[in-house]
């Protein structure tokens, strides 16, 4: 398999001055390789096509779909991103971005490299971040972005929402003053319109929930970037819904479920 996807991202390259590709850690939604255009490092993603594209909020949408979307997202946010984002191909779906400077937060973190105070140092940058996204409105014509659906927002009040904020998707680099600064925020493909306080759902499962302190860290950093305070209820409620659909869905690891229906029964009451 992995020969046919190398043979197709020579394809899309056709025409390029490029070196040096090489696959690595394929993501959730995509193939995905290195390589060098113009001497700098650059990333190709090509759509994992014939898997399920992993928007839980809509299943009717594709590879391509959340790519166009990651494009557009790309194009509009001061966040750190990997501009310009140059759409390849809609069939196979593919993407040509510039590689972002820094290791993820997520690495970093499971190599025992971070340490509490890191993690929490991470956790204040990437507030930092966030607030960065959400400062770009929702326009008249919200374009290959799609509104969450199922949601009871004002869209005249919706912001950019990235939908796959967690550790994982935030590039990192050592800081003197703050311990730790994000360099770049990657891997868009899920982003909407909508209420500010879905977005904190994966950081709320993956890292608030188990580090108590990181929430009141990583809000404090999204307050100093000059994000307004986000209602906690409705960050619950949106955490609840997301837990509750996980649940459903089945979950492999005895302890990931236990702990998922505790959190779960902690949110009901």
């Amino acid at each position: 398999m992995i020969d046919t996807v190398v043979d197709t991202a020579h394809r899309l390259l056709e025409g390029r001055e490029y070196s040096d590709l090489r696959a690595f850690e394929d993501g959730t939604q995509h193939h995905l390789f290195r390589l060098r255009l113009d001497r700098e490092p650059y990333v190709l993603k090509i759509g994992r096509v014939g898997e399920p594209f992993g928007d839980s909020w809509d299943r009717q949408r594709g590879h391509i779909d959340g790519l166009r979307a990651e494009h557009l997202a790309i194009e509009l946010t001061r966040a750190p991103a990997p501009k310009p984002s140059l759409l390849l191909s809609d069939d196979p779906p593919a993407v040509l971005q510039p590689h972002i400077r820094g290791e993820s937060a997520q690495t970093l973190w499971e190599r025992g490299r971070l340490g509490e105070q890191g993690l929490l140092d991470a956790c204040f940058g990437m507030g930092f971040a966030l607030a960065s996204v959400h400062a770009t409105k929702r326009p008249a014509d919200p374009g290959a972005i799609p509104d969450l659906p199922r949601a009871d927002f004002d869209p005249a009040k919706a912001r950019l929402l990235h939908m796959d904020y967690h550790l994982g998707n935030v590039q990192v680099l050592p800081d003197r003053r703050h311990g730790y600064k994000v360099s770049g925020i990657v891997d868009w493909v899920l982003c909407r319109w909508g209420e500010r306080e879905a977005d904190v759902v994966e950081m709320s499962i993956s890292v608030f929930r188990q580090v108590p302190p990181a929430r009141s860290t990583f809000m404090a950093g999204y307050r100093k970037a000059g994000g307004l305070p986000m209602n906690k209820a409705r960050e619950d409620l949106f955490t609840l819904r997301e837990l509750v659909r996980r649940l459903e869905a089945g979950v492999d690891d005895p302890k990931v479920e236990a702990r998922w229906e505790k959190w779960t029964e902690e949110l009901r009451r």
